[in-house]
């Protein structure tokens, strides 16, 4: 049970925002639906409210525990206001839209866009079935450039699993919780890199040293909630696959259902070892939708290397193979377009 002392029904932040309940609690922070009274209109307010570490008193201020976390909880509340203004500036309909950041009650709120819709876990129990490929396609590929966006601003979200995507009432997805407090500095000696997940947080995420994370990482997470998607089962801990791999391959486990090519993407964003990992969100995308790494640009510099003279031997050949192509006849036997109306084919 969750010991945290959440705002009260009707309380009001900023003067503008009404708290109407609570919808989720991370080891970070507590997220309520409001009202914004100004704009007659739902949002999300996420509170800065760590769990190990912070404390609300009478007066609804959140507060450092003990003295000895003072600095601790001060660098979260700094780096959840920062990776907030960041994600501000991010625009993309599979991030969720952060409109305002400020603080209050001795601490910081991220005023977000509310997100109707279910969480992809609740989302694949309500189908009653297996989902199909085309429903996991439509969901990955939003979330891939999603995820290019983010990454490419130097952003790592840490915390993709089933219950941090919201499948709107359109089918499309959303990315949650970018765990703001979740960021370690080894170089200082912070010591926290946040919650893990079990099952979907990847082996380096364990350690107080974030310098083996990276893209491969949220990759990893990725991969995991795909392999709760296709197996019906979240992956076993990472921790516990390092030393005895046990864990049923996505490809053993789904095999028939889904593309070849999509389940060993899967598996290869599960490897334990980081560097074994999709590296990027371009490679990423090729094994799991199917996509060629060729680009427009990639063709144009093949063609440059290729000289004049085997250019004409490849046109001979392609010229042949269209004239044998126009020239191949059908065999009589499966011919029925050549029959007289109202005969029987033999």
């Amino acid at each position: 049970m969750d010991p945290r002392l959440a705002l009260p029904v009707n309380a009001i932040l900023d003067g503008n925002y009404k708290i109407a309940r609570v919808v989720g609690a991370g080891g970070f922070a507590v997220t309520y639906e409001a009202e914004d009274l100004l704009l007659r209109k739902k949002v999300a307010v996420k509170e800065y409210y760590p769990i190990d570490y912070g404390d609300r008193d009478a007066t609804m201020r959140i507060l450092p525990k003990a003295e000895l976390h003072t600095t601790t909880f001060e660098w979260g509340r700094s780096n959840f206001l920062e990776e907030a203004r960041t994600l501000a500036r991010l625009e993309h309909p599979s991030i969720v839209r952060v409109l305002r950041v400020f603080e209050a009650n001795s601490t910081a709120y991220m005023v977000m866009h509310f997100e109707d819709g279910y969480n992809f876990e609740t989302w694949l129990r309500n189908l009653h079935r297996a989902p199909m490929q085309q429903e996991l396609d439509a969901v990955i590929a939003p979330l891939l450039d999603a995820l290019d966006l983010i990454h490419s601003s130097g952003i790592l979200h840490r915390d993709i699993a089933p219950d941090n995507i919201i499948i709107r009432t359109d089918g499309s997805p959303v990315l949650l919780d970018f765990g703001a407090a979740r960021w370690a500095d080894a170089a200082a000696g912070r010591g926290f890199t946040g919650v893990v997940k079990a099952g979907y947080s990847p082996p380096e995420q364990y350690t107080f040293n974030c310098r083996l994370q990276g893209p491969w990482s949220d990759f990893y997470a990725l991969g995991g909630t795909l392999y709760r998607a296709v197996t019906g089962q979240p992956p076993e801990e990472a921790m516990l696959r390092l030393d005895n791999d046990r864990m049923a391959t996505a490809a053993k486990a789904a095999n028939g259902k889904y593309r070849p090519g999509f389940l060993e993407a899967i598996d290869a964003c599960l490897d334990v070892r980081y560097s074994h990992r999709p590296q990027s969100g371009k490679i990423l995308r090729s094994l799991l939708l199917g996509h060629r790494l060729w680009t427009a640009g990639s063709l144009r510099a093949l063609a440059n290397t290729i000289s004049p003279a085997r250019w004409r031997w490849i046109a001979i050949a392609l010229w042949i193979r269209s004239c044998l192509g126009v020239r191949s006849i059908q065999p009589a036997a499966s011919r029925t377009d050549i029959l007289p109306s109202g005969s029987a084919a033999p």
